[in-house]
């Protein structure tokens, strides 16, 4: 069954329970009671003429203090306060009295069609009085002076389409739009358009690093870990690395998804691929920065971590983050380098 405003509920009558101590006389009770004759009060069993006790609020006082024992005062309500509520006002009345030949009043505003009109405690009928504007009504006939005319409008509520109070009673398609104002807390990734950066983690390193290793061979400090919120999220991945070499090598670096390359070139005519590489020109102690970008689709919401290796070619000592002039003596400059990574709704 429906109901306007809240539906009724029902539960056991509350009952309260004090310890007599043959002193006290004054006890709180758990709710305000309407009346002092809306509760039953009984000491050791034995129910008390309401007489023997007053009520104020929520505070039960004893005309003589209830005599010692557990829970022995039992008080049963039997009803509870109504909780208080605004209703809206349906119906504005206007009451004035005419002046000798007056037909046109000014009552409060009303919606046409729904107003009443007494002249003298008489209802007059449709064709007595014209309301069509909300604002002035105009009697047919002419009024004495003195007479008394009352005005009773009365105000239109519509259920036509109410909205339940439910979970889902309002689709997206009934939704206009929503100001920012009204946007708080976190909005979860499954509902972000796609192309939206869900996540961006990052880190830099500051300090120096070199290998020699014909291998490929791990950059310390230059790996960054991140969990997909969705399978189908794509990772957009970025590094700027500064490498030197002393001679003229290639210094070149990949990007690893875990133990997996995920950037590399061909290897045609057997020729080491990777991700970047830099050529030194025939010269020595030569600084390059190398970036890229890389989009990854690791369709997984397990943590993976994103890596830079470096392998140096003809085992010459390949360096990050140093310059090579004078052996990086003299006070000459270091760089940093990063690599970052933005999860990207798919």
């Amino acid at each position: 069954m429906a109901y306007f405003g809240n539906q009724p509920e029902q539960s056991n009558y509350i009952t309260d329970y004090f310890d007599g101590d043959n002193s006290t006389t004054a006890f709180t009770l758990s709710r305000a009671p309407v009346a002092p004759a809306s509760i039953l009060v009984h000491i050791s069993g034995v129910k008390q003429h309401s007489s023997t006790y007053g009520v104020a609020g929520t505070t039960l006082t004893f005309s003589e203090a209830p005599p010692t024992g557990t829970d022995n005062i039992e008080v049963l309500h039997l009803g509870i306060q109504p909780e208080s509520s605004t209703l809206p006002s349906y119906r504005t009345i206007t009451e004035t009295t005419s002046t000798a030949g007056q037909t046109t009043f000014t009552p409060a505003s009303y919606i046409v069609g729904f107003m009443d009109v007494y002249r003298n405690g008489v209802k007059l009928g449709a064709s007595d009085f014209t309301a069509t504007n909300g604002t002035t009504v105009v009697l047919a006939d002419q009024c004495a002076a003195g007479e008394l005319i009352r005005f009773e409008s009365f105000s239109i509520t519509s259920f036509n389409n109410a909205i339940p109070n439910t979970a889902g009673a309002v689709g997206d398609s009934l939704i206009s739009s929503v100001s920012a104002s009204k946007v708080s807390g976190t909005l979860s990734n499954s509902i972000m358009p796609s192309g939206s950066v869900l996540q961006v983690v990052s880190t830099t390193k500051t300090d120096t690093f070199s290998s020699s290793s014909s291998s490929w061979t791990d950059i310390t400090g230059l790996s960054v870990s991140i969990t997909p919120s969705s399978t189908s999220s794509k990772v957009l991945v970025m590094y700027s690395i500064v490498t030197s070499v002393n001679t003229s090598q290639f210094p070149i670096l990949r990007i690893l998804r875990d133990s997996t390359d995920i950037a590399s070139g061909d290897t045609s005519s057997n020729r080491q691929s990777g991700t970047t590489s830099a050529w030194a020109g025939g010269g020595v102690n030569h600084t390059d920065v190398q970036s890229t970008q890389y989009l990854d689709s690791p369709s997984t919401i397990s943590a993976t971590t994103y890596k830079a290796q470096i392998i140096a070619t003809e085992s010459q000592a390949h360096y990050i983050n140093r310059n090579l002039r004078d052996n990086d003596a003299y006070y000459e400059p270091r760089t940093i380098s990063s690599i970052t990574v933005m999860e990207i709704a798919g």
